[in-house]
């Protein structure tokens, strides 16, 4: 052994501070001596280890950008040039990329907090009150968050097919009064497949009526029962504010009222739902009253939430951009796993040829194509913005929990399973996973997710 090859002994390690933890530590530091005595510990280190450690810190140091604030792993092809990034994205209910949705409404006593089970005590103060899980949807913001990664290329082609007919986009369509009742929009998505880098192009076609939305607040007053609410709910004649009837039937029943209170001979309106049935409302009752004021506010943005429902429906139908719902932390936030891949050649107008090809009909087999269309849904296309949504106002930003630990614990053993998805064999190993988790109590399974994140996310750095 010559003198430049003696052997070197570090000074002790400190187990508290973990192997994971110090061993990228000191990648990012460009230690060798630490790196190698994260895996040897006290071991004499030997000139071949120490090579051995230079060569982990530039294969590191190669394959590691840093893209804004993350660090982002990052393959080469034979080249030389970038291939794949990997990297996390942040996304928060505080900062609208997330919105949560909430599970199911509750009566709470508001002098106590308490949750009343069965009916009210109508001598104390009491109000419903939502109640939220840690799921959460993406917003069209965090969609275009993940995309800094991704990359896809999201347009807005100039027509669009209605009823087998080529149409500008956005289409719209009014009645014989003016008032708008239809919204159809094209929106085309090219990017990357995640696992391969195969350009995939989603055509998506959103159907939207802007009744759709008068008819869910209508619904929602339909189906609270008096008893659920206040005396205020009915009017003098003890009928609710809105009952489903057909259209033939109308006539009759506002003659019924009228002649029980004839202030009510001009206060009823019908509007039409399906198969000729239709919601039959008072419009001179309160609850009704602020229905149609938040319904003209919603008319006045109705173009443009088409358009934020279309472009997030679009981007969530790309297999890169696929995730619909994530599980929040206390915080309310989440990260997700962003994968993003850039052309060797430094094209950066692949995708944007690739959906010029697909518009004009050239499909080459390179190119895989998803067409997908759907009519809005107000439960499922909810933007989180309070202007474009029926009955989400900012209270449905809260982060209350749901104490319904049923749900709680589906909810992990769910996110269990994505993550384990995730895993090597040798992984799920070492966090002691076996496959009956289910078997666990809500507090030995919140902990055995809490170990999942831990060693995904430090996979991850």
């Amino acid at each position: 052994m010559t003198a430049d090859e003696t052997t070197t002994t570090l000074a002790p390690w400190d187990p508290e501070d973990g192997r994971r933890k110090t061993y990228l530590a000191a990648l990012r530091r460009g230690d060798v001596d630490a790196v190698m005595y994260a895996f040897l510990g006290d071991a004499p280190l030997t000139p071949e280890l120490r090579r051995l450690g230079e060569y982990l810190v530039e294969v590191r140091r190669q394959s590691v950008a840093v893209i804004g604030q993350h660090e982002a792993f990052v393959r080469h092809t034979e080249h030389g040039d970038l291939h794949q990034v990997v990297a996390p994205v942040k996304l928060s209910i505080h900062d609208g990329t997330l919105v949560r949705i909430p599970e199911r409404r509750c009566r709470v006593y508001t002098d106590n907090g308490e949750e009343v089970k069965g009916e009210a005590d109508r001598s104390r103060w009491w109000e419903w009150r939502d109640v939220y899980t840690r799921k959460a949807v993406l917003t069209y913001e965090a969609y275009n968050l993940v995309n800094q990664v991704v990359g896809c290329s999201v347009v807005q082609p100039p027509l669009v097919t209605v009823d087998g007919e080529q149409r500008a986009n956005p289409y719209t369509e009014r009645d014989r009064n003016g008032d708008l009742i239809r919204i159809v929009i094209g929106i085309h998505v090219a990017g990357p497949a995640p696992m391969t880098g195969n350009v995939v192009v989603v055509q998506y076609q959103l159907d939207l009526d802007p009744r759709a939305d008068l008819h869910h607040m209508l619904s929602g007053i339909l189906r609270r029962r008096p008893s659920d609410e206040d005396d205020k709910l009915t009017d003098i004649t003890g009928t609710p504010p809105v009952l489903l009837m057909p259209r033939q039937h109308f006539t009759e029943f506002v003659e019924e009222q009228a002649a029980a209170d004839p202030s009510q001979r001009y206060a009823w309106h019908w509007v039409p739902f399906t198969g000729g049935i239709g919601y039959a409302h008072n419009l001179q009752h309160p609850e009704i009253m602020k229905v149609y004021a938040k319904y003209i506010d919603m008319i006045k943005f109705a173009p443009r939430k088409a358009q934020t429902v279309a472009r997030r429906n679009a981007m969530k139908a790309h297999p890169a951009l696929g995730r619909q719902t994530v599980l929040t932390d206390d915080n309310g936030e989440a990260v997700v796993r962003a994968v993003g891949w850039r052309s060797p050649s430094g094209d950066l107008d692949i995708y944007t040829r690739a959906l010029d090809s697909v518009a004009r009909g050239h499909r080459s087999p390179a190119i895989h194509v998803i067409e997908s269309s759907a009519a809005y849904i107000p439960e499922e296309d909810r933007t989180g913005d309070p202007d474009l949504d029926p009955e989400l106002e900012d209270d449905h930003q809260s982060t209350e929990k749901a104490d319904d630990d049923e749900a709680l614990h589906a909810q992990l053993l769910d996110e269990l399973d994505e993550l384990v998805s995730n895993m090597t064999a040798k992984q799920a190993v070492a966090i002691g996973y076996t496959g009956r988790e289910a078997d666990l109590d809500l507090d030995a399974l919140t902990a055995f997710v809490g170990a999942a994140r831990e060693l995904t996310n430090g996979a991850e750095e």
